[in-house]
């Protein structure tokens, strides 16, 4: 017994200090190719302008599926840190989406996203600069500016 609680302990210590080492990161290709993005940690723990970098950078260099996925986790860190929405296991992108109801601009840039998202999220379509470019408008006309720090 206390051998599987130590074992345990171990395991978690390693996850932990690999962790931030790890080259996946919330929203990347194999999480994308699984269609419907659900993130294990809240999307808030990271500033949406994180995002926002990370998918610019993944579009520079190609790999357009995993930067449309970032911007749309960066808008579900805005929703969050703006209170709209708490995290838990199990949420997706649906549900920030249909948080936002009331604010017409997240609204449509979340829905603008997730058309976007889909087909490329879902292997259906082949992610091009096109889908990052009309993903990263959505985003910066619903978001740009609400950044909250946490």
């Amino acid at each position: 017994m206390v051998f599987m609680v130590v074992k345990g302990i171990m395991s978690w210590i390693a996850w932990y200090q690999n962790r931030d080492q790890s080259l996946e990161t919330p929203g990347s290709e194999s999480a994308a190719n699984e269609g419907e993005l659900e993130p294990e940690t809240s999307p808030a723990e990271i500033p949406a302008d994180v995002y926002v970098s990370r998918a610019r950078e993944l579009a520079g260099s190609g790999k357009y599926r995993d930067a449309v996925s970032q911007l749309l986790l960066g808008a579900m860190s805005n929703i969050e840190r703006a209170g709209l929405i708490r995290f838990r296991n199990g949420l997706t992108y649906r549900d920030y989406t249909r948080a936002v109801r009331g604010k017409v601009q997240m609204h449509q840039s979340m829905q603008t996203m997730v058309k976007i998202y889909e087909p490329l999220g879902f292997g259906r379509r082949v992610p091009t600069e096109s889908h990052f470019e009309e993903s990263l408008s959505g985003y910066m006309a619903g978001f740009r500016g609400t950044q909250k720090t946490k």
